[in-house]
């Protein structure tokens, strides 16, 4: 892997970590960026799970601390540099035990062009249900 883009994601997990309050399990930061009417744009999604001291489960979704947003955009510029292209939609996972995970997409960011589908709904809107079973 490119040093450049090791460095940007790293900068993205521990900024997120260090945001977080003491009962977060897992922090999601689902990021569609693109070209909307001739314009760069990136939608970032950032949601904390966690749970409470009564054991119950909850999902947060947070505003990304400033850090966060243009750390995003110098990880997907670099990735435009390195390889002539760049991702549309990014997931980072980040698990409270310091272990993050990347996915990145190359496919249409629905969220941003309008075009999300029941699919695309059942998963973004469920991401508490999704991974609940993972903690």
């Amino acid at each position: 892997m490119n040093k450049e883009i090791a460095e940007f994601q790293e900068t993205l997990a521990r900024a997120l970590i260090a945001d977080a309050t003491d009962d977060w399990r897992r922090i999601i930061l689902d990021v569609e960026a693109g070209k909307v009417d001739g314009y760069d744009v990136e939608n970032i999604v950032h949601l904390v799970i966690l749970q409470t001291d009564d054991g119950d489960w909850l999902c947060e979704d947070q505003i990304p601390p400033d850090d966060v947003i243009e750390t995003t955009s110098a990880l997907r510029e670099a990735y435009s540099k390195l390889t002539g292209d760049c991702w549309s939609i990014c997931i980072l996972t980040v698990e409270n035990t310091g272990k993050y995970s990347f996915d990145f997409s190359y496919d249409q960011p629905k969220r941003l062009l309008g075009t999300a589908d029941e699919a695309w709904y059942e998963r973004t809107n469920n991401y508490l249900k999704l991974h609940r079973h993972e903690l």
